[in-house]
């Protein structure tokens, strides 16, 4: 399993549509579902800090999330940049895979 990381710092006001565009159905999950690699998104938010979202996207391996990316680049640029608007930053904080794990599971 091969699993992206990334923290956000949300616009005051924003919340709620940036809840609805990063959640488990929104329009990221969307965007990703159309790879049979893709595995799910979960959204987080930090309990000390308001505004402060985590994401990690699922993806069967580095490899189908490479494929992705190089097959859909323009939506996901025009989808990241449209959804820039509702963060005051973003960064990204990792890749983590599961060793041992095989890469058929969902």
């Amino acid at each position: 399993m091969f699993v992206n990381l990334w923290e956000f710092h949300v616009k005051s006001g924003m919340e709620q549509m940036f809840e609805k565009v990063y959640g488990a159905t929104g329009d990221w999950a969307s965007l990703f579902g159309k790879s049979p690699g893709y595995r799910g998104s979960r959204l987080v938010q930090d309990v000390a800090g308001g505004r402060r979202y985590f994401t990690l996207d699922y993806w069967a391996s580095r490899g189908e999330f490479e494929a992705f990316c190089k097959e859909n680049e323009a939506a996901y640029t025009e989808l990241d940049k449209w959804c820039g608007s509702m963060t005051d930053s973003e960064r990204h904080l990792g890749e983590i895979e599961t060793p041992g794990e095989s890469s058929h599971e969902s």
